[in-house]
């Protein structure tokens, strides 16, 4: 196989990738080249490569450093872009003496933009960031520090992050010893127009605690199932360990 070829060949696959939303793409020898699609590898040709052929594709997507490299040390990690297909990260390894290689996509699209560092808010230019992103169509959330809202300048926060739509990761600091705090945020968080107010009562605390039990969830987290279950709501949470026992009560996933 000429690099030319070799170099066409894996073009087309990646092009194949990108139209089955491929995450990653596998070349080795003995196997089909195959390709990871929703999780699942799947092979994308009937006959397997041989140990040249790999050699062969391996070496059409390197420079001549990244080649040196590769002969010295028997792998190598680097990026390719090819022209009107899109970024790739590349791993690629000698194994049981025959070169492979893993191709996987880089998303260049950035979906969400998560805004950190302590108190993003005070930056000069959060508002223009975040108004540009909505305006860009990307979804925003602000690791935002709670308090800095009680601050004179900074009382607007909460109707401007609302207004655009600005999912807020925040938590409220125990032992603040500041009651007149506690009152402003009540109030605060009672003017959100998409808040919906849920009572405890004796149903609900019933319906968490057989939750927990069955599910072995914390009290807390199980009242959050219940809640999301009466509602038919799904629970949105960061917390991994509640994501994966919450499943069997209601629909769950992370922020988006």
């Amino acid at each position: 196989m000429e690099k030319d070829q070799a170099s066409r060949f894996i073009h087309d696959l990646l092009k194949h990738a990108i139209s089955k939303n491929a995450s990653d793409i596998f070349i080795s020898a003995d196997f089909p080249p195959a390709m990871k699609i929703d999780g699942k590898i799947t092979p994308v040709a009937p006959q397997p490569l041989t140990a040249q052929h790999t050699k062969e594709l391996v070496r059409s997507v390197m420079n001549d450093r990244q080649t040196e490299e590769f002969e010295a040390t028997r792998e190598a990690n680097f990026a390719i872009s090819p022209p009107g297909i899109g970024r790739f990260r590349v791993s690629a390894y000698v194994q049981q003496g025959s070169a492979g290689m893993v191709l996987r996509k880089i998303n260049t699209e950035i979906p969400t933009l998560d805004i950190t560092g302590g108190a993003p808010e005070l930056h000069q230019r959060f508002d223009q960031l975040v108004t540009r992103a909505v305006a860009l169509g990307r979804k925003v959330m602000d690791r935002c520090n709670l308090t800095i809202t009680q601050l004179p300048n900074y009382r607007y926060l909460p109707a401007f992050l609302a207004e655009h739509q600005v999912e807020v990761v925040a938590s409220l600091a125990r032992k603040q010893n500041n009651t007149q705090m506690a009152s402003n945020w009540m109030r605060e968080i009672q003017q959100l127009p998409s808040l919906t107010l849920v009572n405890l009562d004796e149903l609900l605390a019933h319906a968490a605690a057989e939750i927990a039990a069955r599910h072995r969830l914390r009290g807390s987290d199980a009242v959050y199932v219940a809640v999301a279950r009466r509602f038919g709501a799904t629970l949105i949470t960061l917390d991994a360990e509640q994501q994966e026992r919450a499943a069997a009560v209601v629909p769950v996933r992370g922020p988006a």
